[in-house]
Order: C-alpha cells, then sequence, then structure tokens
C-alpha cells in the first residue's frame, strides 16, 4: 500500500468519523431545543397563570365585603330575588355579576391556555351554571355582553339562552 492510497483510506475514515460527529451534534442540539422549548412553555403558563389568578383577588375582595357588609349581601339577595332596585343597589348588583361572570372568563381563559385543569374548570362551571340560571343574573349579563371579548361573549351568549330557555 502506498502513502497516497493509506492518505486515501485515512481521508475517508475522516470523513465518516466527521458526519458522524455532525449527525451527533445535530440529535445533541435538537434535544436541547426541545427541552428549551418545553420549559419556555411551561414557564410562559405559569406566568400566564399568576397573571389570571391575580384577576381574581377582585373576587376575592368582593366575597370578603359580602361577607363583612350584610347591607351587600342584602341587595345580591333583592336582585336575585329580582325585587326592584334603586340605581345605586342595581349598579351594584350588576358588578357584582360582573365581577362573577369575569372571574368565569378567567378560568375559561386559563383552560383554553392548558394553565389550569378540565376539572377545575368543570367544577367552576358547575358552580357558576347554578347562579346564571337566575334570570336577574342572565338580564345583569345583557348589560355588559357587549364589552367581553367575542369568543367569551359567544359562550356566554349560549349559556344565557339555555338558561332563559329553561
Amino acid at each position: 500500500m502506498s502513502v497516497i492510497e493509506f492518505t486515501q483510506i485515512l481521508a475517508n475514515v475522516s470523513a465518516v468519523v466527521a458526519a458522524i460527529g455532525v449527525i451527533l451534534s445535530l440529535v445533541y442540539l435538537s434535544t436541547q431545543v426541545r427541552d428549551n422549548s418545553r420549559l419556555v412553555s411551561e414557564n410562559t403558563k405559569a406566568q400566564l397563570m399568576a397573571a389570571d389568578m391575580t384577576s381574581n383577588d377582585g373576587s376575592r375582595a368582593m366575597a370578603f365585603d359580602i361577607l363583612t357588609h350584610p347591607e351587600l349581601a342584602e341587595i345580591i339577595l333583592s336582585g336575585l330575588r329580582g325585587e326592584p332596585l334603586e340605581a345605586g343597589d342595581n349598579y351594584r348588583f350588576r358588578t357584582w355579576v360582573r365581577t362573577i361572570v369575569e372571574s368565569h372568563m378567567t378560568f375559561y381563559v386559563q383552560v383554553n391556555r392548558d394553565t389550569v385543569t378540565d376539572e377545575i374548570f368543570q367544577y367552576w362551571s358547575r358552580v357558576f351554571d347554578r347562579l346564571f340560571k337566575n334570570p336577574s343574573v342572565v338580564a345583569a349579563y345583557r348589560t355588559f355582553a357587549p364589552d367581553l371579548p367575542d369568543r367569551f361573549r359567544l359562550y356566554m351568549d349560549a349559556k344565557a339562552i339555555a338558561a332563559e330557555a329553561s
């Protein structure tokens, strides 16, 4: 075997080793990119959930107000019974309904973003749907429905139609 032949064989072996190295590097890089993408996605979901949960702070504050201010609880009960309310009390009742609907929207957005489980959303939906069967709640919803995002409003309008039909 001549030096030229040996050099040619060595060059061919080197080319094969280099090609294998490139393939292994590409496999490693694709694994790293996939893992990084998964981590970024999970982090984004966690940030979205934290932001959505923070938006529910108003609901918790209102629940506290209802528990500590009997007159507010009476306004809500009167509204649920369909009793006539003075302008200020009617505004309070509609604001309470809006807060409940917006809390439902928070869960609706979370389940569509995969930041809350379907099980949690279904639990909340059952609770919400019992309240939303009340004609006064549906009527209050109708006053601010145009302000809601289109997709959620269509979802809620279907619930309102079902509530009004029952």
